[in-house]
């Protein structure tokens, strides 16, 4: 599926309304319940408008999918302690809004739909774990932590939690959440652990 525009560029407030009424019924209904009727009604445009801008109901899908980017909230160019807490904040925040109601939708259909299932980790799963990442090599290049670190089971240590308070555990994580988070893989992976590996 591709997401791009057909023809020229078109009235844009008219496209962001039909992208809107896609969201809210993929936020409804899933993805297998969103129908172009029910768009369209939503949207209050015809179905040739629509399909004038989208070749299908599936690209319709992805290019509305693809709002959900990851914020750019960010402690950029600031040490990486602080860039990771960022991020982890960044994800609890998103469970407030639209945009979380339709990625736990994502979340259910992900076993029945390969391709949903890649846009899911592309647009949530990837972009947070990229940006802690890199913030972990920076800290180990600024000697903050060991050169021993593993990287991946750091990020996974650190991004996992939130994720889980995002998608299956109800209710507010406790204070501090992010930042207790972090502290914990700075202590498990510090450079004095060196000596007893």
């Amino acid at each position: 599926m591709v997401s791009n525009l057909r023809g020229r560029p078109r009235n844009l407030a008219l496209n962001d309304r039909i992208l809107r009424a896609t969201l809210e019924a993929i936020a409804e209904h899933g993805i297998a319940g969103a129908t172009v009727d029910d768009i369209a009604a939503r949207s209050c445009v015809s179905k040739p408008t629509m399909y004038a801008r989208w070749a299908s109901r599936d690209e319709l899908l992805v290019a509305a999918l693809r709002r959900l980017r990851f914020p750019s909230t960010q402690a950029r160019g600031s040490r990486p302690r602080l860039e990771c807490v960022a991020v982890l904040r960044a994800i609890l925040e998103s469970r407030a809004g639209k945009g979380h109601t339709v990625a736990q939708r994502l979340l259910a259909e992900l076993g029945a739909n390969p391709e949903i299932e890649s846009i899911f980790r592309e647009l949530i799963v990837q972009p947070p774990r990229i940006r802690c990442e890199q913030a972990i090599r920076n800290a180990i290049d600024a000697r903050e932590l060991s050169v021993r670190t593993d990287v991946t089971l750091a990020v996974d240590l650190l991004v996992g939690p939130m994720f889980y308070h995002r998608f299956i555990q109800r209710g507010t994580p406790q204070f501090r959440f992010p930042e207790k988070t972090v502290d914990a893989v700075w202590r498990a992976f510090a450079p004095d652990s060196e000596a007893s590996t």
